[in-house]
Order: C-alpha cells, then sequence, then structure tokens
C-alpha cells in the first residue's frame, strides 16, 4: 500500500458550521458508550467528508487534542471500508472514562456498520 494512499486529505474534513448541522439535521445519528456517530447520505457525490467534535466538557486542550487525534487516526486507517458519498460527524461521549485506542476503534466500525445498514440498506 503506498504511503499516500493512508493520508487524510484536507478536502474530507470538514470545516464549516453549516457542514457539521447539515449532517446532523439529514443524516441519521447512532449513539455508543465512547461517541455519537453521525452519517448523512450524498449518492450525487462520490466524496467522502468526516467532522470530529470534542466539547470543553470533555476536559483540557490536552485531553481534547488526545481524543481528536485518535479519531482522526481511527477514521485515516479504516477509511478505505468506509462507502463513499457518505459525511461522518464523529462526537466524544463520556469524559469520565478513559477509553482505549482500540476499544474506540471496535465502537467505530460497529456504529458505522449501524449507521450505514439503517441509512442505505447495506454495508
Amino acid at each position: 500500500m503506498a504511503a499516500g494512499s493512508l493520508r487524510f486529505p484536507h478536502d474530507e474534513r470538514m470545516r464549516h458550521r453549516w457542514e457539521f448541522e447539515r449532517v446532523r439535521k439529514c443524516g441519521l445519528t447512532v449513539r455508543g458508550r465512547s461517541m455519537t456517530l453521525s452519517v448523512a447520505a450524498c449518492p450525487d457525490r462520490l466524496e467522502r467528508r468526516v467532522g470530529f467534535i470534542v466539547t470543553r466538557h470533555y476536559g483540557g486542550a490536552v485531553k481534547r487534542n488526545l481524543v481528536r487525534r485518535r479519531m482522526r487516526e481511527i477514521y485515516r486507517l479504516n477509511r478505505s471500508r468506509l462507502k463513499r458519498g457518505v459525511h461522518l460527524v464523529l462526537i466524544a461521549r463520556s469524559p469520565g472514562r478513559e477509553w482505549t485506542y482500540r476499544q474506540m476503534n471496535e465502537e467505530f466500525l460497529s456504529l458505522y456498520r449501524t449507521a450505514v445498514t439503517r441509512l442505505c440498506g447495506n454495508g
């Protein structure tokens, strides 16, 4: 696998508030223990877009950035498994408990399968 194929391109990142709101309003939300995943289908486009939310409620900047980096890495490494034409918003939950990377990864994959199955009818 080429090193460039594992990059997280800038054009896949959500940057604007309206993008996040559109996914939350028009899509489907699935809640897990460590994160919430909102998914919106965009069948006319072949792009994948993703946004990450870690609120101040989660803790200080160091803790929030650690969780955000973990979520970004989970997305980046699983990107090839994800459908095109789907926009995702990942929201960190449960600040009281420390989640390992492995637990977050397993939960992300589970939430993604559930959401896409409900939204599109297949994985």
